[in-house]
């Protein structure tokens, strides 16, 4: 089992620039249709896109940069997978990511009690050094909490960020 190198999940940018031309062509086509229409009216979509650039992608390009391991530097995750930087772990601040490189879950299932409800986890350590980062949520008892399942978090004080 090798190691799995960050560099090899770039997402290209070109994937995600032509469903938002197919959408703002698709919004012009429909303000051009009957009088009736909410999209002939001075508020439009069409108008309020250029002047809110926050409703469309941007064709600028951010930088991606990589979440290592502090002890070996084995590659764990990419930024740009980052889901959210406000989650708290065991050690303090920590990051909910969509998918992690060169981690092993550990065998054992746990259950955790945190601020949010009750969760099924898996930890996950550094496939290199073995030394733990995480956890992987398996299952939540809370509806509103399922969108956790099968991501992970990732202690902030055991990884490090590098420019790729």
């Amino acid at each position: 089992m090798g190691l799995v190198y960050a560099q090899h999940f770039r997402t290209s940018s070109a994937g995600q620039d032509a469903p938002t031309a197919s959408r703002n062509s698709s919004i012009a086509s429909r303000s051009s249709g009957s009088s009736g229409s909410v999209f002939n009216s001075p508020r439009s979509s069409v108008s309020s896109a250029t002047s809110c650039p926050h409703l469309f992608a941007t064709n600028t390009f951010v930088p991606t940069r990589i979440l290592r391991c502090k002890q070996c530097h084995n590659h764990i995750c990419l930024t740009s997978l980052i889901i959210s930087d406000n989650f708290t772990g065991s050690l303090g601040a920590a990051f909910f990511v969509s998918k992690v490189l060169n981690v092993k879950l550990s065998k054992t299932r746990d259950f955790k009690r945190m601020k949010t409800g009750r969760y099924e986890v898996k930890g996950i350590s550094c496939k290199q050094c073995d030394s733990t980062l995480g956890w992987k949520y398996l299952y939540s008892e809370e509806d509103k909490e399922k969108y956790k399942e099968g991501r992970f978090v990732v202690e902030r004080k055991l990884l490090e960020e590098v420019d790729i």
